[in-house]
C-alpha cells in the first residue's frame, strides 16, 4: 500500500506496530507492508548453535588483523569469480564452512574447538596454512599471514 505522511521525517523507513515501513528507490514512494512471520525450523537452530560456536573460538586480535590484511589485498587482486569479503568475520565463517566442505568427517562447525584446532593442525589455525590448504584463494603475500588463531 502506498502512503502519504502528514509530518515526515526525513528518510523514515523501518518497523511499526506489526508493519514495515520503506522506500521504494525506483518508483520513489513510500510502502506499507505487514511485517512477515516467521516460522523457525531446525535448520534456524542449526545454523544458530553453529554461529554461537564459532564465535566462542574467540580469535586473536593478531589472527583478526591478518584476515582484515588478506581482506584489503584481495580486494586489490585480479581474481576471476570473486567471493566478496565485507569484514574479517565474513572471511572467517568463509573459510571455516569450507574447511567443513573438505572435511566433513574431521571438521564439525558445531562442536570445534581452538584446542581441536591446534592439536589436529587444521587449515584455519592460521591465514596462510588456510591459503595453502585452498580454503582462500591466494593473494599477494599470503605467506606473511601466521598469526594463530
Amino acid at each position: 500500500m502506498k502512503v502519504k505522511f502528514k509530518n515526515l521525517v526525513g528518510g523514515y523507513t523501518g518497523k511499526v506496530d506489526g508493519l514495515v515501513i520503506y522506500l521504494h528507490k525506483e518508483s520513489g514512494t513510500y510502502v506499507v507492508r505487514r511485517a512477515p512471520r516467521k516460522n523457525l525450523q531446525e535448520q534456524n537452530h542449526n545454523i544458530t548453535s553453529t554461529s554461537k560456536n564459532l564465535w566462542n573460538i574467540h580469535p586473536s586480535d593478531a589472527y583478526k588483523n591478518d584476515l582484515r590484511t588478506y581482506i584489503e589485498t584481495y580486494k586489490r587482486s585480479r581474481i576471476k569469480n570473486k567471493k566478496v569479503f565485507i569484514s574479517w568475520n565474513n572471511a572467517y565463517y568463509s573459510l571455516l564452512y569450507e574447511m567443513q566442505r573438505r572435511m566433513p568427517e574431521q571438521v564439525d562447525l558445531k562442536t570445534i574447538t581452538r584446542q581441536q584446532i591446534m592439536d589436529e593442525d587444521l587449515p584455519c589455525k592460521n591465514v596462510a596454512s588456510a591459503v595453502q590448504a585452498g580454503l582462500l584463494p591466494e593473494v599477494k603475500g599470503w605467506q606473511l599471514l601466521t598469526s594463530l588463531i
